[in-house]
């Protein structure tokens, strides 16, 4: 079932979790290095005259790109104001931090290259809003995404029922297609081990990715949670399983007239 993105929580988790999201984002981590090494791969040659990045964070991603890559104007964007701060070190008379709901902000035109990591699957229309990019861009442009596909978190998604609304691949795959060339698409599964359910929910907090409930839970509730996740996910040594499933997508806008 499709779920209201509370983009206030969003932004209020995210914020809040913006000291400790470095030294827990693991899987983000490893994710905004794979997701360079693809556009490095298959986007090497476009022009990075403009460059957009839209849900920036505390810039996992962005230094890393940044190292590998050399952008005339870099824009940062991210819904919380507060990420600014974390990557002061970054911004310069070439690069600027635009704070705001990508969804509803007026988003820069002519730019030679979008990218989003780890972002889009908390917007209300993702696709939507990937498919719109194309009038920001230039001809030929490149829109680089990575985001998350229904395995992520599934484990979670088999105990409690308030998860987000993942899309797998081919859905946006096929979405993207009017407008844009696919250059690449691929997804991961990878799966994180922790010592009880009560971590895994740590975790979660941490990095900030628990922004879909407001209302806490009940002690009752909690002690339902954290038996069903171990009858269901503990492993032979006794700890417990969280599964993440990224996506990549690498397009080129489509030079034709829109309709």
């Amino acid at each position: 079932m499709e779920k209201y993105i509370d983009k206030g929580l969003v932004r209020q988790r995210f914020s809040k979790a913006r000291h400790t999201y470095s030294d827990n984002a693991v899987i983000q981590k490893h994710i905004a290095e794979q997701m360079n090494n693809i556009i490095k791969r298959f986007a090497s040659q476009t022009r990075k005259n403009n460059v957009l990045e839209i849900g920036c964070g505390t810039g996992l991603f962005t230094r890393i790109f940044l190292k590998d890559s050399t952008v005339n104007k870099f824009i940062m964007n991210d819904i919380c104001e507060e990420m600014e701060y974390q990557i002061h070190e970054l911004l310069s008379e070439n690069s600027s931090f635009l704070p705001g709901d990508a969804e509803t902000i007026e988003l820069p035109e002519n730019q030679d290259m979008i990218i989003s990591c780890s972002a889009i699957q908390w917007f209300e229309n993702p696709i939507g809003f990937l498919n719109g990019c194309r009038k920001k861009l230039t001809d030929s442009g490149i829109l680089a995404i990575s985001t998350f596909a229904p395995d992520n978190f599934r484990e979670i998604a088999s105990v409690n029922s308030s998860m987000l609304r993942y899309i797998d691949v081919e859905t946006i795959r096929d979405a993207l297609t009017e407008y844009y060339d696919i250059i690449y698409s691929g997804e991961e599964r990878i799966c994180l081990y922790f010592n009880s359910p009560e971590d895994v929910l740590r975790h979660l907090k941490k990095t900030g990715v628990n922004g879909i409930k407001k209302e806490k839970w009940t002690r009752k509730e909690l002690n339902s949670f954290i038996t069903r996740y171990k009858e269901l996910f503990s492993t032979e040594n006794d700890m417990v399983t969280l599964t993440y499933n990224p996506i990549y997508i690498i397009c080129k806008k489509k030079n034709h007239e829109e309709k």
